[in-house]
């Protein structure tokens, strides 16, 4: 008997261990996968490229009020921006409350500063598209030829969720309906089988 409860303590042990190396994979990465058909939450390969050539820091400095459309569509983008790249950091302004920065920088309307060196860009609309040109603004020399935009066709987050694609709901199904109860019946029936 206690030989038993030594194999199951230690079974147990091994489990336990197995999934917390397994839940500290998985917070450690952190890995986000845009399961959308037409990759409506990915970088271009293009904007990629632009930010991972970047030579210098760009500090983009975002203007919007709290309850502001673009605030939520900026965000989404810088943060994607950031992690593709250290060199780029971003500061949130509501410039209702903050007043005096309107005039610091000069700003027009609501929007972006994008800022290298010396050197300023302002945007409005926030897309894909605006943002990696503002970057290429502030980044490229002016005796650099201009290079295209996008080579591919612009796709713009949409502010509503896109549908997923079938392999992701299968994949999804798979793993919370089936592999996870699959898991602990198995686990249950090695027990149940040990106590025979």
């Amino acid at each position: 008997m206690a030989n038993y409860k030594s194999k199951l303590a230690l079974k147990l042990i091994i489990f336990l261990t197995i999934l917390v190396l397994l839940n500290a994979l998985c917070f450690n990465n952190n890995p986000k996968f845009d399961l959308t058909e037409i990759k409506s939450y990915s970088l271009s390969p293009h904007t990629i490229k632009v930010l991972q050539e970047l030579d210098q820091p760009v500090k983009i400095l975002c203007f919007f009020r709290s309850g502001d459309v673009r605030l939520v569509k900026a965000k989404a983008y810088l943060n994607q921006f950031e992690v593709q790249s250290n060199l780029i950091s971003s500061e949130f302004h509501d410039p209702d409350v903050e007043s005096d920065l309107r005039g610091k920088y000069a700003l027009q309307d609501y929007g972006m500063v994008f800022m290298a060196g010396s050197k300023t860009y302002e945007v409005q609309q926030v897309d894909e598209m605006h943002l990696t040109h503002g970057l290429l603004e502030v980044t490229r020399s002016r005796s650099e030829p201009a290079v295209p935009l996008l080579p591919e066709p612009l796709i713009e987050l949409p502010l509503k969720e896109m549908p997923l694609n079938f392999f992701a709901i299968v994949a999804v199904f798979f793993i919370t309906v089936l592999l996870i109860p699959f898991t602990f019946v198995t686990l249950s029936l090695l027990v149940w089988w040990q106590r025979r």
